[in-house]
């Protein structure tokens, strides 16, 4: 098991903060290429996030005696449930409990933001075609020349206009 190694306590802390900055550099160049509504690899980001802290319990944790049960102390750890039947008992394993908490927060956050997503994008894309409906309608509407408020507009005068004054 690799947990029977004697590291010092700098060691333990050098290599936790080099694996803490490896997993937020690979966490960080994943999440700048997603788009807002990709669920789908969202879910799989946080599977992936639950198996590699479920190995990473299994390494750090000594009350931990199969990867099952890491993924466990995993699983409640980022839900941040806590039963209480498995905990981190080394200073390592609690910092990496730290980690996988904050982790855990930013996972849960981003998948929630994208399933209120899906309920959005299906509302704004028909406002979005009212939208350009209305557009339409009044594009047609100056270009026949009709009674535009107080100001009757033909298209021979179209290039005269300036649009951007208030009528």
């Amino acid at each position: 098991m690799p947990t029977d190694i004697n590291w010092s306590t700098w060691e333990w802390l050098l290599r936790l903060s080099l694996c803490t900055f490896i997993v937020l550099r690979i966490a960080t160049l994943v999440l700048q290429n997603m788009k807002p509504s990709h669920l789908i690899q969202m879910l799989g980001l946080a599977l992936l996030m639950l198996n590699s802290a479920g190995a990473g319990f299994y390494w750090l944790e000594p009350n931990v005696h199969s990867y099952a049960n890491g993924v466990w102390l995993a699983f409640t750890t980022i839900a941040t449930v806590g039963y209480g039947d498995i905990v981190p008992s080394t200073p390592a394993s609690k910092i990496f409990a730290v980690f996988i908490v904050l982790l855990g927060y930013a996972i849960f956050s981003i998948v929630t933001a994208n399933i209120a997503a899906l309920f959005v994008e299906a509302e704004e894309a028909g406002f979005e075609r009212e939208l350009h409906a209305d557009i339409r309608a009044l594009t047609r509407e100056v270009a026949c020349g009709k009674n535009f408020g107080a100001v009757t507009i033909y298209p021979r005068h179209l290039d005269r206009i300036n649009l951007d004054k208030q009528i």
